[in-house]
């Protein structure tokens, strides 16, 4: 986002002029580059490496906390999270970021999917069991009042085709489906941020109906991205794992860093840790997800917990898929950006 002081607000008059015509937000701060470190990171001690994400994702936590607090459509959302009864059912935040038809960077990075109805159709499936997983280490078996209504799953997605087709696969496993409404560009022509609109009002409204998507995912029992994206990874990813965050900081601030690369984790404990909130990401195929816990096990990529099985994620066709995962760190000698 550019950043202005209140005396350049007041003092350029071309931006003055261009004030009511259009506002340029860019991902980059004027006079400052962004770094690729991964090489100058990954050289660093495992415990300097956690170090730097716990810093790193105390200070986001805090940030996208008071941002959402301070957004000022938040009647919006709670009117939908009451119409829909979040509080009473189990909630997945589904980001299905499938392109709608995007090129360039998007396509060559095979970001894409391949298939989407096949895709759907295993995601719904790979879902069902998720939700049995939750249920069963929430409860130990036992239904309480929360599951008197069926799993609710959220999406946030850029092809509108999405929605209806997953209502229709999800619903085989009683599965309920919604999303925010709003205004998507029609299938198959491209994501909203290289749309030139008509107005003002309808610009501002596609921002809003973001962050609205981007805040509805974070208040959910376990957020799922469907590929790589930076959307996911902000708002959504720190806030549901928002209680690792703290529980790290705190451990720093009392004593410390400890880190122990050669930890393993019994079955007992891993069933028992889908009772806890997860972000996760699904394979090429839809058939399989890998999910985390804690933020910092999905920055060091350990410590994952699998639907159904380690093996459905690392046969070897899903090279084709990849998690890049873009955390802003500070080194003693640069300001970057780690690719992890």
């Amino acid at each position: 986002m550019a950043l202005y002081n209140k005396t350049d607000l007041y003092n350029n008059t071309l931006l003055q002029r261009e004030w009511n015509v259009k506002l340029k937000i860019v991902n980059e701060v004027p006079g400052y580059n962004a770094h690729n470190i991964a090489n100058q990171f990954h050289r660093l001690p495992k415990s300097t490496q956690r170090e730097l994400f716990v810093d790193r994702a105390i200070s986001d936590q805090r940030f996208y906390r008071q941002l959402r607090s301070l957004f000022r459509f938040n009647k919006r959302i709670k009117l939908f999270i009451d119409k829909h009864k979040f509080s009473e059912r189990i909630v997945l935040g589904f980001h299905i970021r499938s392109g709608n038809g995007e090129r360039g960077d998007f396509k060559r990075k095979n970001r894409g999917i391949e298939d989407l109805d096949d895709f759907l159709v295993n995601l719904a499936n790979i879902t069902h069991q998720l939700v049995n997983k939750i249920q069963s280490a929430q409860y130990k078996g036992e239904r309480e009042t929360k599951y008197n209504l069926s799993p609710l799953v959220f999406i946030a997605t850029d092809d509108p085709s999405v929605v209806d087709k997953f209502v229709n696969t999800a619903q085989v496993y009683g599965i309920s489906v919604v999303s925010f409404p709003q205004s998507r560009l029609s299938t198959g022509k491209g994501v909203s941020y290289y749309t030139k609109f008509n107005n003002i009002s309808a610009c501002d409204n596609n921002w809003i109906n973001q962050f609205i998507d981007a805040s509805l995912l974070a208040t959910a029992d376990a957020v799922v991205a469907a590929r790589y994206s930076s959307f996911s990874q902000a708002v959504p990813l720190v806030t549901v794992l928002s209680d690792s965050i703290l529980d790290a900081a705190r451990q720093k601030q009392s004593h410390g860093f400890t880190y122990n690369t050669t930890s393993v984790i019994s079955a007992t404990t891993t069933s028992n840790r889908f009772a806890h909130r997860l972000f996760c990401e699904i394979n090429r195929f839809g058939d399989g997800m890998r999910c985390y816990d804690d933020y910092i096990d999905w920055c060091m990529q350990k410590n994952e917990i699998f639907v159904p099985t380690s093996l459905i994620w690392n046969k070897p066709s899903e090279e084709f898929v990849r998690y890049n995962k873009l955390v802003a760190v500070t080194t003693k000698k640069h300001e970057g950006v780690a690719v992890v």
